[in-house]
């Protein structure tokens, strides 16, 4: 498979979920974790941007001199993330999460979905996160993921319940030995 897709509704919990996998994960020296998260500063909603620093990043992890590099039109450094990709998964597994892609700029037409490599070594896995907003522009990437979706595994993140909500915070609560008054 190309990815692995959290897909759901603003507001879920899809980021906290990416943040806490990346956050869990990073730490192993066995393998190369990189993230990137979309929207947190304005440039990392370019899609050139996330592209370069991505090759940047896998090129270190190859072993290789980045002194060479240049930022590009997204569609010439596409190619370039499969074949470093490739390169560094020979040295070491790699995960590599991408959260919030819906959130790239228009430019490069990043929902095509054409910038994920179209192969993966077998010991690298891109996990990627987007709104489910089914023929809203917004959600034009998710579309696209449906159109081919015998190339990514899905799971969908959905609103907790409030009852779920309320037995987390009542046990986070007891465990903190807090509680609250019955105007909170």
């Amino acid at each position: 498979k190309q990815a692995l897709v959290l897909h759901g509704p603003s507001g879920t919990g899809k980021s906290a979920v990416m943040a806490k996998a990346f956050l869990s994960m990073r730490d192993n020296e066995d393998r190369s974790v990189i993230g990137r998260f979309v929207g947190a500063t304005p440039a990392s909603q370019n899609l050139g941007s996330l592209l370069f620093d991505l090759i940047s990043q896998l090129t270190v992890v190859a072993g290789k001199d980045t002194a060479d590099l240049k930022e590009s039109h997204p569609s010439k450094l596409e190619g370039d993330l499969e074949i470093v990709l490739k390169e560094a998964a020979e040295k070491r597994p790699i995960v590599i999460f991408i959260d919030a892609c819906d959130q790239l700029d228009a430019e490069g037409e990043p929902e095509s979905l054409n910038w994920l490599p179209s192969e993966t070594p077998e010991n690298v896995r891109i996990v990627v996160s987007m709104l489910e907003r089914p023929g809203e522009p917004a959600g034009a990437m998710f579309d696209r993921t449906l159109t081919i979706r015998d190339l990514f595994e899905f799971i969908e993140i959905r609103d907790m319940e409030s009852e779920v909500g309320s037995k987390i915070l009542d046990r986070w609560l007891f465990s903190a030995r807090r509680n609250l008054t019955g105007d909170q």
